[in-house]
Formats: structure tokens, C-alpha cells, sequence
């Protein structure tokens, strides 16, 4: 599902950038002072490490709120979408596409047996000439 949201980027609100600048002197809260954008990796990243101790210098409950709220957000519309479309009868949105071609072939492992067999005969005339 995340690899979904990989590459969107995101306006920050203008009162969450006017909150943001008491923390200016922070090098990652400056980069997204001068952008007013950001990612949805850097997004994740800044939560990890708001949620490892360092929200105090990162914009604190305000800041993290609403990254939290914007992830869950996005997270919950795109699982919304693939279950719609899952139930309404479209292959299971959840399982990614190299998965959603089956367990196993059949028609692989009889064509193999095929051709077993026949490099069997071929063995067998070629032991009789020789």
C-alpha cells in the first residue's frame, strides 16, 4: 500500500509552517521552511524520529499530529480504493500482481513432464544406435 504514496509530495499549511518556525535553528525543519513542501518519505522519516525522542525538536505535538493525521489519511484512502474495487469484483487489490498469477502452473509442470519424457526416448534410440 505505501508504495502507492512513494514520490507525492505535500503542502504544508500555512499554520503548521508559522508554528514550524520556532524550530528553525533544526536543519530538517529549515529545509521544509524554505520548501513548504514535503514528502511522503521524508514525512515518514520525521515521524520515526519524532516517535524515538526527538519531537521536541521537531515541531512537537502540532507538527506530528498532523503528520500523523495526513499518513493515516492518505494510507486509509488508498486501502479504501482497493477494497471497493476488490469487492466489486475485481481481482484482490491487496496482492501484489506477480502474486496474483496463482500458486503453480499446471500447464508448466505438464508441459515439463512433456518434455522429460521425450528426452527419455531420444536417450533411449540414441543408447540402441551406438
Amino acid at each position: 500500500m505505501n508504495k502507492d504514496l512513494y514520490g507525492k509530495q505535500y503542502k504544508i499549511p500555512n499554520n503548521i509552517l508559522d508554528h514550524l518556525k520556532k524550530y528553525s535553528n533544526n536543519e530538517s525543519i529549515s529545509n521544509l521552511l524554505s520548501n513548504g513542501n514535503i514528502s511522503y518519505s521524508q514525512m515518514k522519516k520525521l515521524k520515526h524520529r519524532m516517535e524515538n525522542g526527538e519531537k521536541k525538536e521537531l515541531g512537537e505535538d502540532s507538527f506530528y499530529n498532523w503528520v500523523n493525521q495526513t499518513l493515516n489519511s492518505d494510507r486509509g484512502s488508498i486501502e479504501t480504493s482497493k477494497k471497493v474495487k476488490s469487492d466489486t469484483g475485481m481481482q484482490n487489490q491487496f496482492i501484489r500482481p506477480h502474486e496474483k498469477q496463482g500458486f503453480s502452473n499446471h500447464n508448466d509442470v505438464n508441459q515439463d513432464v512433456k518434455i522429460t519424457e521425450a528426452l527419455k526416448r531420444i536417450n533411449q534410440i540414441m543408447s540402441k544406435l551406438i
